[in-house]
């Protein structure tokens, strides 16, 4: 299949009407002299991106081409304060973060602390968000609550995916990628107008296939690897001159390797909490800490374990939207079913001894939204409103998932050989909510805005879990160790949103917000039949915002400079706190708001064109993100002293302090027979962070990655050659991790990808 979608998009790129203009006929277009006006629609009307007073990133088409993104966590290197990256362990699994605000869990029974809208579509799930950026109009990233108008689940903010849709135009693109890692990505859209002025299609088709950059030494597998199908169909009805119907249809499948991991044993941590030396001299600990030594010997992209880790990812989802337009007003429906199909095996530990293990079975998640949406105007157009209804269901079929975990006491300590979990869990999440916001303009240059928002949550939590102390995974289980529970809570928030925005001159706003986000309480997916308190429900999340900005468009277009000042109230954080006791096999994972934070930073993003050809990006985010509060319901101490942890030394998970990203790019003036050469470079660089927010062997120092791009645009005006390297200097860093020293006295550590370079040809006819 692959390779025939690669014949046909080879084909296309050769394919296409033939220019009737002679060589010495040729015009290049004329060079970027202004910044690019771009529209956005993040307060669910179309604005200039420079007229809507919100701290937003949005990345346009041309931006997507001309940097090379081809996935949606590529968009993090462009948007201040943004992390995007993959979850640890899977290739298909996002963790996304706003303003140090998110959800590093993307277990079925947390949400997200950002919410990812494509269309106006919400998706609910992490499993399958590494989107490929096929046929993108734009991207926009909006930071900070988002609680009026989108509401469920962002409090961090939103990440807004906008597609290119169906017009009256017959035309095509191509897109061809080769790389090093034996890459190979293919894009192929095709527009059609069926019936010109009334019904149009679009179809759209991605594939990419990579070898893996990480290396299974043990058993010779390569991990982080690529292997996507995707594809999406849209067909738009103009059924009247009021009433348009606009049906899309898309699917993905993802299947890779995983991802590969390091293994960082802390002997000590075992000392610590095994005084006589017990379990240390009898178990697998001591020789688990020359193992993880023996795999950090190796090269960070090389690791040795006994799995052979799979993940497996397929997604499906309809859209239908209706648009009904008057004079008066505009009404739209939106409806949205999604399904998504997730399992695979993979590691837990990255050992070369088999310490722990999980295998989850294909399981199911079903998602069906409603929304409807009332635009207007009023007052002689100097009140803008929107309101809407909205209505989301999920359900999450219970999926079996076997944990082996393998602590070999038998030779001087005959507590347990080895110790294992079954668990198998469903989740049924309805919401509904009713919104409404308007904008009036007290005169021309002053503008108040209010918006308010009802969120109604009921949820069901259902599992069987048992634990046995065999090495087998299909014994009888223990019966006292069996836990069969059925839960049920119900979560409320008012979220309100208060803006003025001021024109200081035609060219410069002055904006000011207040909003409030919240994030829905849930239940802990890994309950421990020992442990009650795992049982406990964990409430919602809340976050106060206050943001300062000025939005800045200087004479002639030449450069434009935003800038956002923000403080932000975070309340009843949910937090994951392990635990174990070592001798006993005793394991719990349990979800608290154990936590109150401040957050504290700002925003700036600067576009500039000096003069003819050449542009100038940066775009800075700085954060100040300290627990003001941190209480658990059990003391959680230093793995090593024991001693209980003060706030200043517990740090928020993955958000550095400083994030920037320096770009130039400079086009050459064209010459009539070759073309037009295009140079970028853009820097980015980060501050240190931490992935276990006590561990020390989950930190990662500041570090920059460096992007390069040389792109020719042919004489033709319809084809591009590009050269492109990602990571030029080869960083080794780390992107993920996850603290297990307090429940294991080990940590498990993720590195991003190594330097990637290749050749992209693009092709419009």
């Amino acid at each position: 299949m692959q390779r025939r979608a690669l014949g046909i998009l080879l084909g296309m790129l050769a394919l296409g009407p033939a220019s009737t203009a002679r060589p010495d006929a040729y015009r290049p277009p004329p060079r970027q002299t202004a910044v690019e006006e771009v529209t956005v629609t993040a307060r669910r009307r179309a604005e200039d991106i420079q007229d809507t007073p919100i701290s937003i990133t949005a990345l346009t088409e041309k931006d997507l081409a001309e940097r090379g993104l081809s996935r949606l966590d590529d968009i993090a290197r462009y948007t201040p304060n943004l992390q995007f990256e993959q979850a640890a362990g899977s290739q298909n699994s996002a963790r996304v973060q706003i303003r140090g605000v998110g959800t590093n869990d993307p277990i079925s029974t947390r949400d997200a602390g950002v919410g990812v809208y494509i269309d106006d579509v919400y998706v609910a799930r992490a499993q399958g968000l590494l989107l490929p950026l096929l046929d993108i109009e734009r991207v926009e990233v909006l930071r900070g609550p988002q609680g009026t108008l989108y509401g469920r689940n962002t409090i961090g903010g939103a990440v807004k995916v906008v597609t290119r849709k169906p017009s009256d135009e017959l035309e095509g693109a191509a897109f061809v990628r080769l790389g090093n890692f034996d890459a190979l990505e293919t894009q192929g859209v095709l527009n059609l107008p069926l019936v010109p002025g009334r019904v149009a299609a679009r179809v759209s088709l991605a594939t990419a296939l990579r070898d893996g950059f990480s290396e299974n030494e043990q058993i010779d597998q390569e991990t982080d690897d690529r292997q996507l199908l995707a594809g999406r169909a849209q067909l738009r009805v103009l059924a009247s001159e009021q009433l348009e119907l606009l049906f899309a249809a898309e699917q993905s499948r993802a299947h890779t390797a995983g991802r590969g991991g390091k293994c960082r044993f802390r002997p000590d941590a075992v000392a610590a909490r095994d005084p006589n030396g017990v379990v240390a001299a009898a178990s697998n600990f001591l020789g688990a800490d020359d193992a993880c030594n023996a795999s950090r010997m190796l090269d960070p992209h090389e690791f040795l374990s006994p799995v052979n880790g799979h993940i497996k990812n397929d997604t499906w989802g309809l859209t239908g939207t209706a648009t009904f337009e008057t004079s008066a007003f505009t009404a739209k429906s939106i409806s949205a079913w999604r399904r998504q199909e997730s399992g695979g095996a993979y590691d837990i530990s990255f050992s070369p001894v088999p310490i722990g293990q999980a295998r989850a079975k294909m399981g199911q998640q079903d998602q069906v939204s409603q929304e409807l949406q009332l635009t207007g105007l009023a007052l002689d157009s100097r009140l803008v409103w929107t309101s809407g209804l909205y209505f989301f269901y999920e359900k999450t079929t219970p999926s079996r998932t076997d944990v082996l975990v393998v602590f070999d006491l038998c030779r001087n300590a005959p507590v347990f050989c080895s110790l294992s979990f079954n668990s198998n869990l469903g989740t049924r999440v309805a919401a509904s909510a009713a919104y409404g916001q308007a904008t009036y303009s007290l005169s021309d240059r002053l503008r108040l805005t209010a918006g308010l928002r009802r969120s109604l949550e009921a949820k069901q939590f259902q599992q069987f879990s048992f634990k046995f102390a065999d090495a087998a995974l299909n014994p009888s289980p223990n019966p006292a160790d069996t836990l069969q529970i059925k839960l049920t809570d119900r979560f409320r928030a008012w979220t309100p949103h208060l803006n003025a925005s001021f024109d200081l001159t035609p060219n410069a706003m002055l904006f000011a917000t207040y909003s409030k986000g919240f994030k829905s309480g849930g239940f802990n997916g890994r309950p421990a039949a020992n442990s009650p308190e795992t049982l406990e429900p964990f409430s919602q999340e809340r976050l106060h915002s206050f943001e300062l900005g000025v939005k800045t468009t200087w004479p002639e277009h030449a450069l434009r400079a935003n800038a956002t000042l923000f403080h932000g109230d975070y309340k009843d954080i949910q937090q994951t706190i392990l635990s174990s006791d070592i001798r006993s096999g005793a394991f719990a994972a349990r979800v608290e708001n154990a936590a109150e934070a401040t957050l504290r930073g700002a925003e700036i993003e600067l576009e500039a064109l000096p003069y003819e050809g050449l542009a100038l990006h940066a775009g800075i985010g700085l954060i100040d993100a300290a627990y003001r509060d941190l209480e658990f319901s059990r003391p959680v101490n230093d793995p090593i002293t024991g001693a209980p942890l003060d706030n200043s030394e517990v740090d928020f998970f993955n958000t550095p302090t400083f994030t920037g990203t320096f770009g130039a790019s400079y086009t050459l003036p064209a010459l009539e027979r070759i073309g037009s050469l295009s140079l970028q470079a853009f820097w980015r660089h980060q501050t240190r962070v931490t992935f276990g927010p006590t561990s020390s062997t989950l930190e990662q120092g500041a570090y920059g990655l460096l992007s390069l791009r040389t792109a020719l645009a042919l004489p033709d005006g319809r084809t591009e050659l590009a050269l492109w390297v990602e990571n030029a200097l080869d960083r080794r860093y780390l992107n993920d991790g996850v603290n297990f020293e307090d429940g294991f006295a080990s940590s498990l550590a993720f590195y991003g990808a190594p330097r990637t370079f290749g050749l992209e040809i693009r092709r419009r006819f």
